[in-house]
């Protein structure tokens, strides 16, 4: 079972390039975030994650290319740590199959105007005001964060900075900006039922 998990971490490190949804090499990624935690959960997620999709689907080869995407999406948010909550993996995936979908809807359609898809896709009033809660609610947590923990976390999500341009607008370290980034992620995830609603 171990060697299996093994594999499965390998297979996520090695196997982005070339994934077909575009999924870029992880290694780095994952290493960033703890080689020994990563291939745990590697080894932990990556076939539930794979029934998941495979369920949904029904095809084999997208289900592990999207378990790949979700693992490469927490790679990169830096949530691939046991403290990253089953809940929102899975809510991960969803996002990542409802991407899928609509890509597989689209290439279905082929040549119909993008007009009708826009309107096909555009959200709903309950949607839109589902969503505008759960900013309200995220904001209301982001109160209950350290002051520049809060402000490292808007700029870097909200503003689009990196943590390089973050560390020298602030006058801080990268060490610094990444341990701030940590706690608002870290504290977000924890609170994940409260934005949720």
């Amino acid at each position: 079972m171990a060697d299996g998990r093994a594999a499965g971490a390998r297979a996520v490190r090695e196997g982005a390039v070339g994934n077909k949804n575009g999924a870029a090499d992880v290694s780095a990624v994952i290493e960033v975030a703890g080689q020994s935690e990563a291939d745990v959960l590697v080894g932990r997620y990556r076939e539930p994650l794979r029934r998941f999709f495979e369920r949904r689907l029904r095809s084999r080869a997208d289900a592990e290319d999207l378990a790949q995407d979700v693992l490469v999406r927490l790679a990169r948010q830096r949530l691939l740590i046991p403290q990253t909550r089953p809940a929102y993996i899975f809510l991960t995936a969803r996002s990542v199959l409802l991407d899928q979908l609509r890509r597989n809807r689209i290439r279905m359609r082929g040549d119909q105007p993008q007009e009708d898809e826009a309107a096909r896709e555009a959200p709903s009033a309950e949607r839109i005001c589902d969503a505008q809660e759960r900013v309200q609610r995220v904001s209301q947590l982001m109160e209950r964060l350290t002051p520049r923990a809060k402000q490292v976390f808007t700029m870097q999500r909200i503003d689009g900075l990196t943590y390089t341009e973050i560390a020298q607008a602030l006058g801080i370290t990268m060490g610094t900006v990444e341990k701030h980034m940590s706690t608002a992620l870290r504290f977000l995830v924890q609170h994940l039922d409260e934005i949720e609603g």
